[in-house]
């Protein structure tokens, strides 16, 4: 035992030697043999944690179920598509082979075991032991390292035995030189023994075969394969493939032999396509031909398998490549038509664009551009364009790359920056292949190739909205997709745009992609595909998808035609991506390959130049179709019950039917079908499909017949729970679905519930006995019952009547009682009703006081109220008391305090009774109207202060309040002090209301204050200039006529005389064309403080805007050339086609339009006369957005120094020369606009261009800010 444990170690160490040594150069390699371009496949990675055993597995095999079984250290797993279970041992040793014979039966070796797997009454699988058979032979602990399956019977193969089982005998033959491997191929076993080489065994008896002694125990055979025509492929450990062929041995040319030189094989199987995988130490799978071609490689590199050390393929019948590594379980789609590239492989961030340039794969994502490296298998970043990337356009020799930095070219080696500036999309000119058009987020830019050189050309004119892709109909015709708004066709030779709508006959102006199918231009829209006729000038639908009309109207996104002539279709959304093939004029759906991936969101569809296939650009990741697989769908493996459970806890069925040989099958056998005691109605059903294991979507339907109606709807749902059952009989149906819609063949399990011993026949009949009798017993207990009650009930009635007649006594006087409270609240209301209608406050005292007087004992009463501007209290309001004399009395808060509250007695809250009252300082003053006998006073508190004090007196009679008026008092109490506080805050909010409304008109004069002084002081300043220079030129001028006259007066006028006067006259001129100017200077100002003031008319009249515009141009147009005579003004007019009418003032706003115009004008035609090369350009345009007109107003003039701007709007502030300008056009524009409740805007650059936007409402309602 020793000794087998050093050789396996020392095995072990040589392995991993070379698997450290060869690692190095993989990657070089596999590029060189051209499968470097490979991409994950579909596959699912089983860890340690799903299935809850050991990392290493060594064996895999599947029943006729399609259920996989696999060998590992904690057992025997098996999987169903859905849950892992975990079959133990007998001595729970390591398993090291499964095998399954032609019957489906799975035969299992394991260090020191040998046995099957067989189901127990209940399903549940189990390991049944054949080891005590071994006994007779002496083999105690057989290890086993191989098993077949053979006509013969199961091999179990150990180091020095061969042990054959036929279902009813063993035979083991023992051999003395150990045995180093064993295959059974074509009906043969093979067996390379330590001494002797691969060697043919039958009955027995070993051969040799030719070239056979090259094998030995450096050179070890490690797998065995069919090949075709009774031959077979040698994998050896470390010396790659050999043929055995007519009993021969010779090496078998393969492009895989240097790299399975590099990695040790460790396993090889063939595949059902023909061709072998070969497993390795440390380099994955290796995928080869019959004819030797290395047709793929699966490892961490190239496809992002999890663990490269294999130790065991197995392919099932359901396109799945099953893995058994050091560290997991691995299930591969094979062959697998799709094949992904995520952060495994490079990419990040959304893929936008792909193609190929220079033989190379590049993708375009939002973290930069991705070059596909074929030695490293990954894509890497390109540097220089690590910003997001939108689009690629391969020109043949150059790359170039719309980015949000702007456009770039590439030619492998270098990136250059051709034009600046966030773009969407590219598009190579038809017509002129040197043209590329760039879409913006503001509109088009052309772009010349003049062979590798890129230069700007401009803009298209009058395109100024996003532009997310660019195209060209077969008619030549330019088209411009923009969002939100339809399509642009745009005229290159008058550069004239169009907007295609709603009103162009697109369902909707948004959602709108432009495709090129076919040769045409096609739309898809949210109602389907939609056409251009030129005929009619307008989109119309048109049907492509072949009888499918809810497809013809669907949302339809992104048409690609493929090299197959394949139609590529997304939905509105990006998802749901459809391949269609070409049907006579129509296209017809394909079959559902692209369901694995039909909730990828789809940026782009690339047929691959090179005919290979589709790649798919989606988020985070690149999908890639391969067109060259023909794909097809096996039929889903039949849905499984896998468990049922009665009550929760109860296991009645655990997985696995089985037939009369105990074979696994699909059909419930007699004895799995339960009947149920009553108690147990509450049933749990769990159930897969073995066709789960590839499928990401696998749905299920089921329903219990005997209970539910209907079957249910598709669900993702594996488990089923039915409550309290009624007794009968059931049967429970299950289908499976997966995600090419393919069903399955249904399971079915078949139960009953018993009826309860208190549902049978006897004992309803005994149930109906008992019934009778208490019937009976019943109604003659309650007919003496009835008697009694009758009896009792006389004597009640008589009772009950004394006792009405009482009550209605009582009754009576309460509704006395009541009708006088009525009327007492009706009193209140009334009196409530009065006071609330006074607002004023000292109407409202003697108001409270006149209600007061129902009150019967108040022969008198008073308000006294406190008095804020005294700080005393005051009588407000009385009756039957002298007012002269109260309006003189005065009292202080601690007086009236003193006077009336310190020997009250308070019967209710601040309603107090008098007894007597206390003098105080001015007594005197109180003294006529203090002779009271009896007095009731209400204190009226506001904010918890007293406000008032309403007296109520009696000077005939003591004791002339009693409790009836206390109660009314208190009951109006209420009422009066809220009337009080509604009053006092109506008065105090209308001194307020006063006061703000005395401030507001003083700040308005303020405010009219300083604009006149401010303007007063603009006009002195601005009149003064001119005037100065009138009166200087003026005096100059008299100056120089008296010095005229002198020279005239002289009696001989002398040559030099005369010159002298033509020159004081020249002057004189001179001095009166300056004193012109100022004068006409002097006037314009006057005229425009004129227009100030003029009272503006208030009439808005629906007018239309771009006449208006045109005319203000003509007007304008036609003072410049007067001014500026030779001086040649480009002038463009973009105005909106399907402009609004707009509410304005037209004359005012000509107004506005004549300054701007003409303030543009006057600045281009100046800097016309300073430079010569220089064309002057203005362009006005109007445009509509949801809220507002706005017109504006561009010029290339100087612009407008920045500090020039802030005093822009001010009046009289102007940087034309005193006598051109006034200062007033831009001051009276803004104060127009405002009137409209609209806004100016201003944006400019010194010495480049200065834009004036006007913006007005649509409605007058609504207010823009400036």
């Amino acid at each position: 035992m020793t000794k087998k444990l050093l050789n396996y170690i020392t095995r072990l160490s040589y392995l991993a030697i070379a698997t450290l040594f060869c690692a190095l150069s993989d990657n070089k390699a596999l590029a060189q043999q051209n499968i470097a371009e490979t991409g994950i496949p579909i596959q699912k990675d089983f860890l340690p944690a799903d299935y809850k055993a050991g990392g290493q597995n060594f064996a895999i095999t599947a029943d006729k179920r399609g259920i996989i079984y696999v060998a590992n250290f904690s057992g025997i797993l098996e999987f169903d598509g859905t849950t892992w279970r975990t079959i133990l041992t007998k001595e729970r040793t390591k398993v090291n082979t499964l095998v399954a014979d032609a019957t489906g039966r799975v035969y299992v070796g394991t260090r020191g075991e040998i046995g099957y797997l067989q189901p127990d009454s209940l399903g549940s699988m189990q390991f049944v032991s054949l080891t005590e058979k071994l006994k007779p032979y002496h083999v105690e602990f057989p290890d086993v390292r191989y098993s077949y399956s053979s006509p013969e019977g199961i091999y179990f193969i150990t180091a020095n035995q061969i042990m054959l089982w036929n279902g009813k005998k063993l035979q083991v033959q023992s051999f003395s030189t150990p045995l180093l491997s064993a295959f059974y191929v074509n009906n043969k076993l093979y067996v390379q023994l330590k001494i002797g080489g691969l060697q043919a065994y039958n009955n027995g008896r070993f051969t040799n075969l030719n070239g056979g002694m090259q094998f030995t125990e450096q050179v070890t055979v490690n797998a065995m394969m069919t090949a075709g025509n009774n031959n077979v492929i040698i994998a050896s450990g470390n010396q790659g493939l050999f043929l055995l062929s007519n009993g021969a041995i010779k090496p078998f040319k393969s492009e895989a032999n240097e790299y399975l030189k590099r990695h040790l094989v460790s396993y090889g199987s063939k595949l059902k396509d023909g061709s072998f995988a070969i497993g390795t130490v440390g380099g994955g799978v290796v995928i080869v031909t019959d004819n030797g071609i290395l047709k793929q490689v699966l490892n961490k590199a190239t496809t992002g398998l999890y663990d490269n050390n294999i130790h065991c393929t197995y392919e099932d019948d359901n396109h799945g490549f099953w893995i058994a590594t050091e560290k997991n379980i691995t299930r591969i789609e094979m062959p697998s038509y799709l094949s992904f590239y995520n952060s495994k492989k490079g990419v990040t961030g959304n893929v936008n664009r792909i193609s190929r340039f220079n033989g190379k794969l590049y993708a375009a994502t939002d973290q930069g551009l991705l070059c596909y490296n074929t030695s490293q298998m990954q894509f890497k970043q390109v540097a220089g364009l690590q910003v997001p990337c939108l689009f690629i356009l391969n020109l043949g020799n150059r790359l170039l790359v719309a980015t949000s930095n702007g456009v770039y070219s590439y030619n492998s080696n270098n990136v250059q920056s051709v034009t600046q500036g966030y773009a969407l999309t590219l598009y190579q000119s038809k017509a002129n292949p040197d043209l590329v058009y760039a879409g913006l987020i503001n509109g088009v830019i052309k772009i010349q190739n003049t062979k590798g050189v890129f230069n700007y050309k401009g803009r298209l004119s009058g395109v100024t909205q996003e532009v997310r892709k660019i195209t060209e109909d077969e008619n030549g015709r330019l088209w411009l997709q923009v969002p939100s708004q339809g399509l642009i066709s745009y005229n290159t030779l008058n550069n004239k745009a169009t907007l295609y709508g709603q009103a162009g006959g697109l369902p909707y102006n948004s959602g709108n992609h432009m495709n090129i199918v076919d040769g045409k231009l096609l739309i898809g829209t949210i109602k389907g595909a939609y056409q251009f006729n030129a005929a009619r000038n307008k989109f119309e639908h048109t049907s492509i998808f072949k009888g499918d009309s809810v497809t013809n109207y669907a949302w339809l996104n992104r048409m690609v035609n493929d090299a197959r002539g394949n139609l590529w279709v997304t939905s509105g959304n990006g998802t749901d991506v459809t391949m269609f093939k070409k049907a006579a004029a129509q296209y017809e759906p394909t079959n559902a390959v692209l369901a694995p991936v039909k909730d990828d969101q789809i940026y782009f569809i690339y047929p691959d130049s090179n005919g290979s296939g589709v790649w798919l650009g989606s988020a985070e990741k690149l999908i890639f179709f391969n067109s060259k697989y023909d794909v097809k769908f096996s039929a889903v493996k039949p849905a499984l019950i896998r468990s049922v459970t009665v009550n929760t806890d109860s296991v009645l069925f655990n997985g696995t039917y089985f037939n009369k040989q105990n074979l696994p099958g699909y059909n419930q056998n007699a004895q799995l079908i339960p009947a149920l005691n009553h108690r147990h109605n509450s049933i749990s059903f769990t159930f897969t499909s073995p066709s789960a294991t590839g499928q990401s979507d696998m749905q299920y339907n089921y329903y219990l017949e005997g209970f539910d109606s209907d079957s249910t709807s598709w669900s993702n749902q594996t488990s089923k729970e039915y409550s309290n059952l009624p007794a009968g009989k059931y049967r429970f149906h299950v289908r499976a679905k997966n995600i090419f819609g393919l069903i399955s063949k249904q399971a079915t399990y078949t139960f009953s519930i018993t009826r309860p011993f208190y549902q049978t026949l006897w004992a309803y009949g005994v149930y109906a006995l008992i019934f009778g009798g208490l019937v009976f017993w019943i109604a003659r207990l309650r007919s003496q019952k009835l008697q009694k009650e009758k009896e009792k009930l006389e004597g009640l009635v008589k009772e009950r009547t004394a006792e009405v007649i009482t009550q209605k006594e009582a009754i009576e006087s309460q509704s006395q009682e009541l009708a006088s409270k009525n009327d007492e609240l009706e009193k209140i209301n009334l009196i409530v009703k009065s006071i609330n209608a006074e607002i004023n406050f000292d109407n409202l005292m003697q108001a409270i006081l006149e209600r007061a007087k129902i009150i019967r004992g108040a022969e008198k009463a008073a308000m006294l109220v406190f008095d804020k501007a005294s700080g005393h209290f005051k009588f407000k309001a009385s009756y039957g008391y002298n007012t002269a004399i109260l309006d003189e009395i005065n009292i202080t808060p601690e007086d009236a305090q003193i006077r009336y509250l310190s020997t009250a007695e308070e019967i209710f809250e601040d309603i107090y009774f008098v007894k007597s009252v206390k003098s105080i300082k001015n007594d005197a003053q109180l003294a006529s109207v203090n002779k009271a006998k009896s007095s009731l006073m209400m204190v009226i508190r506001i904010n918890h202060e007293i406000h008032a004090y309403m007296i109520m007196e009696n000077w005939q009679k003591r004791n002339a309040f009693d409790e009836r008026d206390f109660s009314l008092l208190k009951n109006l109490k209420e009422h009066f002090v809220a009337a009080v506080i509604k009053t006092t805050l109506l008065e105090d909010i209308q001194e307020s209301l006063l006061n703000l409304r005395n401030t507001q008109e003083q700040l308005i004069r303020q405010e009219k204050l300083a604009s006149i002084g401010q303007l007063t002081k603009g006009i002195v300043d601005r009149i003064l200039n001119p005037l100065n220079y009138i009166n200087n030129f003026s005096s100059l001028s008299a100056n120089l006529v008296d010095e005229s006259l002198e020279v005239v007066e002289k009696p001989d006028i002398t040559v030099e005389d005369r010159e002298e006067i033509l020159d004081i006259l020249t002057t004189v001129k001179s001095n009166m064309h300056k004193v012109h100017e100022h004068g006409s200077s002097a006037s314009r100002i006057v005229k425009g403080m004129e227009k100030i003031l003029r009272e503006k008319s208030t009439v808005f009249i629906s007018t239309d805007i771009n006449k208006l515009v045109e005319t203000s141009m003509k007007q304008v147009l036609l003072e410049g050339s007067k001014e500026f005579p030779g001086v040649s003004v480009d002038i463009s007019l973009n105005l909106q086609a399907d402009a609004e009418n707009v509410d304005m003032l037209p004359s005012e706003m000509n107004t506005v339009l004549n300054n701007l115009i003409s303030n543009a004008y006057y600045v281009v035609a100046e800097r016309k006369k300073l430079q010569a090369n220089y064309q002057p350009q203005i362009r006005v345009s109007t445009a509509f957005d949801h809220e507002a007109l706005k017109i504006k107003i561009w010029d290339n003039g100087k612009g407008i120094l920045p500090q020039e701007r802030k005093q822009l709007f001010s009046p009289f502030f102007t940087t034309k020369p005193t006598a051109k300008g006034t200062g007033l056009g831009l001051y009276l524009s803004l104060d127009i606009v405002k009137e409209h409740k609209g806004s100016i805007m201003v944006e400019t650059e010194e010495g480049v261009y200065t834009e004036f936007t006007i913006r007005i409402p649509k409605s007058r309602h609504t207010t823009l800010s400036n």
